[in-house]
């Protein structure tokens, strides 16, 4: 059986995207009914998940400053900071770090915001995360997916070498006795998989 990460991220992706319109989200601020262009002026009633998701540092730090907690759990159960990192918005993650966010919290499958940055080819914002102290060994509670494990399994080459110049454990397996190599091998990088040996 290929064993691929590809339907978890994208549920992720879809539970993450979810995050702007959920209707049990606590808000700081009333949420815009308008969608932001690439033009427009951040609005200063984005709810700081959205800000987080799409990078605006600027509404980030509005909300921050208004005394909206870090570590807000979204209707997902999701976090600013790893709504950032899913998105790799290096800049975003720095400030929510810099304001109190919890380095290793987790969602309720496990998943720690170096998990969400490793699913993307985030390497400065997966570096960013270990320099300030994450888990790069975090486990997940379901499948037992490590960090290192995401990242090889997109074909996410940059970040996997940042995790092994880190010290990622790669004999590490899931609970199907899979590791990182072969995660990478069974979705076709075999550049990575070397590198993983």
């Amino acid at each position: 059986m290929t064993k691929t990460i590809l339907a978890l991220t994208l549920g992720l992706t879809i539970a993450l995207w979810s995050c702007k319109t959920s209707s049990d989200q606590k808000k700081p601020q009333q949420e815009s009914k308008t969608e932001p262009t690439q033009n427009s002026q951040p609005d200063p009633g984005v709810p700081i998940h959205q800000a987080a998701f799409e990078g605006n540092v600027e509404a980030l730090e509005k909300s921050l400053n208004s005394n909206t907690e870090a570590d807000l759990l979204n209707g997902d159960g999701h976090t600013p900071l790893m709504l950032a990192a899913f998105n790799g918005h290096t800049d975003a993650v720095k400030l929510l770090i810099e304001k109190g966010a919890s380095i290793n919290i987790s969602d309720q499958k496990g998943l720690t915001p170096l998990h969400f940055a490793a699913s993307g080819p985030y390497p400065t914002t997966v570096e960013s995360l270990l320099e300030k102290g994450s888990d790069i060994n975090a486990i997940d509670s379901i499948e037992h997916f490590t960090p290192l494990m995401y990242a090889a399994a997109e074909g996410n080459t940059e970040v996997v070498k940042v995790l092994i110049k880190h010290g990622a454990d790669k004999s590490l397996t899931d609970i199907d006795g899979d590791n990182a190599a072969a995660f990478a091998s069974q979705n076709g990088h075999t550049a990575i998989a070397e590198l993983l040996k």
